[in-house]
C-alpha cells in the first residue's frame, strides 16, 4: 500500500496540473464553444477560485481509495460530512459576505470549495498519520519513492475506468455547453 499511495500522489499531481491550466484559461476556450461573454466572465470568476483545489481533490481521491481498500469507509463518510458542513458555512460567508467577510459571489464559492478540498485532504492525511490502526500498513514509509512499474500499473488499471467516466461526464458537459450556446 505504501508504494501505491506514493504513486497515486504522483499521478494526482500529474492530472491536476493540466486540469488547472485548462480551467485557468477557460476565458480563452469557452467563447469558442459559443458561450456568451457574461457566462464566460461569471464562470471564470468561479473557476479562478476552484482551480487551486484540484491537487487536493485528486490527492484526497488517493486517500479515499486507500481507506476504502483497507475497509475504512466510515472515515470517508465522516470526512465527506465535515466537507458538506464546512462548504455550507464557507459558501454562506464567502459568497454572501457574512461574518464580516466581504461578499465574493461566485469567486467566493470557488474559494470555499478549494478550502474544503484542502481540508478534506488534510483530515485524511492526519487521520491516517496519527491513527494507530494504520501503523501496520506503514503508509508513509518511503511512500514518495518513485516506482515506474506501479505507476504504470495504476495508469493501466485506471485508464478503462477513466474512459468510461470521461464519456459519461463528457456527454453531460457537452450538453451544458450546447445549452449555454443556445442562450
Amino acid at each position: 500500500l505504501t508504494r501505491i499511495l506514493g504513486q497515486g500522489f504522483y499521478l494526482a499531481i500529474l492530472l491536476a496540473l493540466p486540469m488547472m491550466c485548462i480551467l485557468g484559461f477557460a476565458s480563452i476556450w469557452m467563447p469558442w464553444l459559443g458561450q456568451q461573454t457574461t457566462n464566460v466572465t461569471l464562470s471564470q470568476s468561479y473557476l479562478q477560485g476552484v482551480l487551486w483545489g484540484l491537487p487536493a481533490l485528486f490527492g484526497y481521491e488517493v486517500f479515499r481509495n486507500i481507506l476504502t481498500a483497507i475497509n475504512h469507509p466510515k472515515v470517508i463518510t465522516a470526512i465527506a460530512a465535515v466537507g458538506i458542513f464546512l462548504n455550507a458555512i464557507l459558501n454562506y460567508a464567502l459568497a454572501l459576505g457574512n461574518f464580516g467577510i466581504p461578499a465574493l459571489g461566485l469567486r467566493g464559492i470557488g474559494l470555499s470549495t478549494t478550502i474544503v478540498l484542502w481540508s478534506q485532504l488534510l483530515i485524511a492525511l492526519l487521520f491516517t498519520w496519527f491513527n494507530s490502526e494504520f501503523r501496520i500498513y506503514n503508509l508513509f514509509k518511503k511512500c514518495f519513492r518513485f516506482d515506474s512499474k506501479i505507476f504504470l500499473e495504476i495508469i493501466g488499471i485506471g485508464f478503462a475506468s477513466s474512459m468510461r467516466y470521461g464519456a459519461k461526464r463528457g456527454f453531460r458537459i457537452t450538453l451544458v455547453y450546447l445549452l449555454g450556446a443556445l442562450g
